[in-house]
This record gives structure tokens, C-alpha cells and sequence, in this order.
């Protein structure tokens, strides 16, 4: 099998961390629901299996993902151009596929999730699958990371949401002595 082409069925891959398409089902509802899909079925299981099995990610691993779930391609041409509510994405055109490789470049080498998941959802690579598709690269390095397969219980927006207080702003406190930039160890805020 080419290594960038999905499998019809998600029985045939060797996933990491054992994680079988059951595994799958409460993570990829979310990611559906969050984009107002109702459901799921088993070619989005094994697309995000065959994601989740890859040793690094390369842009065509994620163009074959979005192609198995939304049916699109990447915005690599002039003119593929998209709007998301009141985010611009940087235009459509031949550096759209550079900007992909280097952000996943981030993710092989173990960068922040949250970080890579934020730039990702703002280069918006693709016409449409931009935020299933980003949730299952998050998805990818929360395993590898954590080595923990109970993220997927866990689900996108619950740990998500705990990673952006993590990541919002100056007053960040130290869960280990309760100080915060502003204050040192031991002192009340």
C-alpha cells in the first residue's frame, strides 16, 4: 500500500498505542459535532487511523486526510482563497504548502500541540476538513507526547480548553507553589 494513500477499511492498519477504531468514536463525534456533522462513519475512523499511525507527518499525509474527509484539496493555487467568520486566512497560493510543511515540521519535532494547533487552524491550508483535520494532527502529537491513549476519552475540548488557560496571558500561575509572574513563591497574589 502507498504510504499517502488511506485504507478503505480501519481494520487493516497497525495503530500506535493500541488504539482501535473504538477508541476513535467519542473523539472523532466531537471533531464532527464541533463542525455541526452530525454522526460518523467508518471511513473518517480510518482516516484518522491511518493519520494517527504515521511515524512523522508530511503534507501529503494531511492532503490525503482532508481529501478522505472532506473530499477537498490544499489551497496551493492562486485564487483558493477562504474566509472563517471574521478570520482571513493568508491567501491561497504555492506558499500555502511551504508554510504546511514547516508547521508540521513543528509537530514532528514535538512542539506545543496547542501552539501548533492554533497556527494550523490560521493558515487554514485547506478549502474546507481545516478544523477536523487540525484536531487529529493535535490528536497525532498529544499521543506521541503523552503516550497516552486516555486523551481520546478526554476529547478535543475539554483538554483544549485547559491548554488555552495554560497559554492565556501574563498571569499565569505555578500549579506546583501558586505564584505567579507577577508574585514569588509562597506569596499571596
Amino acid at each position: 500500500m502507498n504510504s499517502s494513500d488511506a485504507p478503505s477499511q480501519a481494520q487493516e492498519l497497525d495503530t500506535p498505542y493500541g488504539i482501535g477504531p473504538s477508541d476513535l468514536r467519542f473523539f472523532v463525534t466531537e471533531s464532527n459535532r464541533i463542525e455541526s456533522i452530525r454522526g460518523l462513519n467508518n471511513r473518517e475512523i480510518a482516516a484518522h487511523l491511518h493519520l494517527l499511525s504515521r511515524p512523522s507527518l508530511m503534507v501529503g499525509d494531511v492532503a490525503t486526510f482532508v481529501r478522505s474527509i472532506a473530499g477537498v484539496k490544499l489551497r496551493n493555487q492562486d485564487g483558493m482563497n477562504v474566509r472563517v467568520g471574521d478570520h482571513i486566512p493568508p491567501r491561497g497560493g504555492p506558499h500555502v504548502e511551504s508554510e504546511l510543511a514547516q508547521l508540521l515540521a513543528r509537530a514532528n519535532r514535538g512542539d506545543d500541540p496547542w501552539d501548533v494547533h492554533v497556527a494550523y487552524e490560521t493558515l487554514h491550508p485547506f478549502m474546507d476538513g481545516n478544523g477536523r483535520s487540525g484536531r487529529a494532527i493535535w490528536l497525532w502529537q498529544m499521543l506521541r507526547q503523552q503516550n497516552a491513549p486516555w486523551v481520546l476519552r478526554m476529547g478535543f475540548l475539554h483538554l483544549f480548553y485547559y491548554q488555552t488557560l495554560q497559554h492565556s496571558g501574563p498571569r499565569q500561575h505555578n500549579a506546583r507553589d501558586g505564584s505567579s509572574p507577577n508574585t514569588t513563591a509562597g506569596e499571596t497574589p
